[in-house]
């Protein structure tokens, strides 16, 4: 079911409406998948509209409809006719916005039906005092084409309202909508599939087969497959079990197949081989580059001839009968003129010529030509629909033979016979082509807008086992601990065996080894790991901004959890409490069929439950007696606690028949020693997840027990540098939650001396609210502060450019901090350089990386192998940027 924005998001961070318009789009997304406003993939119209508007022109919304139809359609329409839909006549009497939501809806709906897109629109309004917003959810066959398209009918209406409203003055220029909807038009036009593709990817979604198109966003890029220039390159499948095709072409079938089937003598020599009857050619003389050669052949196979291109494909068509020399060479001359030297020549066979689609092992459709070969006709001829019930069994099972020969699980088989109720060979008939990337809207049965019963049995072939095409999905999603848990599960499913693909904050890994390197919590990681062909499982840390921006990668996954809600990122996208951003988070959790974990300690992940439909939910709790664990047991649920000793606790999974020890805390690594709360959670969340994938508990105790918080296993969490004499240590906490998680750890740390820290605040959490409260938790517990800037170009690429030095070193001195201590460096590396220098034997040194973890890391080892000497002051070389906070 829909969620529906908060109003207050109408007024707070609201971009500022052009004066000269009532309506303006404020926010437009096409979502992939599943997100707030529906199930599927779906087009997103957030509009700001002026109070005049309901007063406007849209007092003659008839007039104001078919003077839209008339822009789309000039002269079909009269302009003074009635053009306004029957649902119309309830609405004269509605509340501000509605008359308004249903004529940009209608709007809508033409505008897309002008575009060939069939689509269905609706609105809502969200009231703000005075003013209104509304809401379009547009769902069409490419959601891009939908926005595009809502985005226009959004000016034109405006347009007409300032129009018939008497104010044209102010209306937006009829030349420059007239330009843009043509810009429109050659948009959807471009984005427009094929009759094939459409019909394979219907036919995939009805099996419940996954469906990446790899030619468009995110990916665009990719090398296209094998296939015609037009059709869609698809992956249907994930992962292991993935199939990619473009057009009928797939990966299931080699490039030397391919290359095999387009040279007419390869493929000719293997169908002879395989015992199916073939139109008779020399043995000997195959190199036929010359018109001498040509009639050579001809005379010694004996007329009539056919003369082809050795090449499918080559641009020319084939001859037809040829009874003489002279009739050879004319045809050699006319393919030698057009850059086709290279011919094969073989003995004319007369009669029909029949294209028959071979699916698997069975004929299930046909077209005749009548009379001559289908290669002589150029296109001139069109096939005739043919029932292939009327075929002999015996021709049918030559076609079947000749897909079978070269292991293609499609094909169209080209024949030819006299009589097709008997044998080829009672017929002097033969298979004369064999073309491994049929068309599929050559098949289109009567009655079908696409060849769906072609494409239902062709991905029968491909995907034979109900469920074949998918492979388990692990999504996890939360404020902070999303990475790390992804890294700990991801390590001990490959230790059960399995080969993992994980897509996180710091890139794509198959097997631990990274793939791409960026920001891949979202959709274009989930996606970029599907589509990696080694990979039988797929954990998918899942991110705020995906879910809001663009939606869930997959309609389904199999286990998922949220680790923790709390501030961050508010104020974004219509999300503006807790409650809004639990109930975005719970979209992971909802689409999971095998189990859930949430956060047994966190009420916004327990209100998660009683939409949970997967079954059980395992709750992370630190406290095992609370009550609502008790009643959570009770009711056949599962838990994973901490039971024992402070000092190191054992994770233990509990339920209603007793407790199951898992691993004691203090023997995983990236708790050190049971100090890192937060990792001990992670760790807990990692092994309820994997228990409940089916991994035994003594592998995930051995995964977990060499899991530690490395450079190599977690880049900028939580990392520890050693062999310093004082203590250096890289994180990546950018919310008040994840600063207190860290100086809770640090709070446990023997540390003699000062407390010094590189701190940055990125515009990813730009509320101030969050600035101040992470400020002030660390403003009380370090001694030294060194502000740098995030607005370098790298990390601006990664999306963390963001709040400047001299504002966060402002927050922290009003949060208490020493204004002398409180120090502005803008630049990352001479800010580390300063925190490295000034650090003496037995203090701190924190420095908060975010996306520059690896960076950060060999800056430290550097000044660790090559200590810089220091000067007497004890000034660092980034003296020349050093400001005091108060000094601006």
């Amino acid at each position: 079911m829909r969620r529906c924005a908060s109003t207050e998001g109408w007024r707070r961070g609201c971009e500022t409406r052009a004066a000269s318009t009532m309506l303006a789009t404020r926010r437009s997304r096409a979502y992939f998948g599943r997100s707030l406003h529906g199930e599927g993939p779906i087009a997103y119209l957030c509009l700001d509209v002026d109070p005049r508007a309901e007063t406007s022109g849209l007092q003659q919304t008839h007039a104001c409809l078919a003077h839209l139809r008339e822009m789309l359609a000039p002269g079909d329409v009269d302009r003074d006719g009635d053009g306004a839909p029957a649902r119309w006549q309830v609405c004269q009497g509605d509340a501000p916005g509605h008359r308004l939501g249903m004529l940009l809806v209608t709007a809508v709906e033409q505008v897309l039906g002008s575009l060939g897109e069939a689509g269905s629109v609706s609105h809502q309004v969200v009231a703000t005092g005075a003013d209104c917003g509304l809401e379009l959810l547009i769902a069409c066959e490419d959601v891009e084409t939908g926005r595009r398209a809502g985005e226009w009918a959004v000016r034109a209406v405006d347009r007409l309202l300032a129009v018939y409203g008497g104010d044209e003055a102010r209306a937006e220029p009829s030349g420059d909508l007239a330009t843009a909807l043509r810009a429109l038009r050659d948009f959807a036009a471009s984005r427009r599939t094929p009759a094939a593709s459409a019909a394979l990817m219907a036919a995939a979604r009805e099996r419940g087969i996954p469906v990446v198109e790899l030619d468009r966003w995110p990916f665009g890029g990719q090398p296209p497959a094998p296939g015609p220039a037009l059709a869609r390159d698809l992956l249907l499948g994930w992962g292991l079990h993935g199939v990619r095709l473009r057009g009928t072409a797939t990966d299931r079938v080699s490039t030397l197949t391919y290359a095999t089937l387009n040279d007419r003598q390869a493929c000719h020599d293997g169908l002879r081989r395989a015992g199916v009857p073939v139109p008779t050619r020399d043995p000997e003389l195959r190199h036929i580059n010359r018109a001498s050669r040509a009639v050579r052949v001809a005379t010694r196979i004996g007329y009539p001839v056919v003369v082809k291109p050795a090449a499918r494909g080559a641009g020319a068509t084939a001859s037809g009968a040829l009874s003489g020399a002279p009739a050879v060479a004319e045809a050699y001359a006319r393919l030698a003129a057009a850059g086709i030297r290279q011919v094969v020549i073989e003995r004319y066979v007369p009669g029909h010529t029949y294209r028959l689609l071979v699916v698997g092992q069975a004929v299930i459709a046909a077209t005749r030509w009548p009379g001559r070969p289908a290669e002589a006709c150029g296109g001139s001829e069109a096939a005739a629909r043919f029932d292939p019930d009327r075929l002999c069994a015996a021709v049918k099972a030559a076609a079947v033979s000749a897909c079978g020969c070269f292991g293609l699980p499609l094909a169209a088989v080209e024949l030819v016979t006299a009589d097709a109720a008997v044998s080829l060979e009672a017929s002097g008939g033969a298979v004369t082509a064999v073309d491994p990337v049929p068309d599929l809207a050559d098949y289109t049965l009567a009655g079908e807008r696409v060849p769906m019963t072609a494409a239902r049995q062709f991905l029968a072939a491909l995907f034979p086992r109900a469920g074949q095409a998918r492979i388990p999905i692990c999504a996890i999603t939360g404020t902070n601990g999303k990475t790390t848990t992804s890294r700990m599960l991801a390590r001990i499913l490959q230790a059960a065996g399995h080969r993992v693909g994980l897509a996180c904050t710091d890139g794509v890994y198959v097997q631990g080894q990274r793939r791409k390197e960026g920001t891949f919590s979202g959709i274009a990681g989930a996606l970029t790991v599907f589509l990696q062909p080694d990979v039988d499982c797929a954990v998918l840390e899942t991110s705020r901004g995906t879910l809001v921006r663009q939606g869930l990668a997959f309609d389904r996954c199999d286990v998922a959890a949220c680790t923790n809600v709390a501030s961050d990122h508010l104020d974004e996208e219509g999300i503006l409490t807790l409650e809004q951003l639990a109930t975005l988070k719970r979209l992971v959790v909802e689409s999971a069929e095998r189990c859930v974990v949430l956060n047994g300690d966190d009420p916004r992940c327990l209100a998660m439950r009683p939409f949970v439909k997967a079954k059980p939910i395992y709750l992370v709790a630190r406290d095992g007696a609370a009550d609502h664990l008790a009643a959570h047991l009770a009711a056949g649920g599962l838990a994973v606690v901490l039971v024992g000793a402070q000092a190191g606790p054992v994770i233990t999974l509990r339920s209603r028949d007793g407790d199951q020890p898992i691993v004691a805390t203090n023997r995983v690594p990236a708790t050190h020693g049971s100090a890192a709360r937060h990792n001990i959670d992670n760790a807990m969340f990692a092994a309820a997840l994997a228990h409940g994938l089916g991994v035994p508990i003594p592998i995930i105790q051995a995964a977990l027990e060499g899991f530690s918080s490395s450079i190599e296993d977690t880049p900028g969490r939580l990392n520890i540098v050693d062999g310093l004499p004082f203590t250096v240590i890289l994180d990546y906490a950018h919310n008040p939650h994840g600063m207190a998680a860290l100086c809770e750890f640090i709070d446990r740390l023997p540390i003699r001396g000062r407390r010094h820290i590189v701190v940055y605040w990125t515009r990813q959490t730009p509320r101030e609210a969050d600035l101040r409260a992470a400020m002030g938790i660390i403003a009380a517990r370090f001694d030294r502060f060194i502000c740098r800037d995030a607005a370098d170009a790298a990390d601006a690429a990664a999306g963390t450019d963001g709040r400047s030095a001299r504002t966060v070193a402002a927050v922290l001195v009003a949060a208490g901090a020493p204004a002398e201590a409180v120090i502005v460096i803008p630049d990352l590396h001479n800010a580390i350089a300063e925190a490295l220098l000034a650090a003496a034997p037995g203090d701190l040194v924190v420095i908060i990386t975010g996306s520059k973890a690896p960076a950060v890391w060999q800056q430290v080892q550097r000044f660790h192998q090559h200590p810089p000497a220091r000067a007497a002051s004890g000034a660092s070389a980034g003296d020349g940027d050093r400001r005091h906070a108060r000094s601006g």
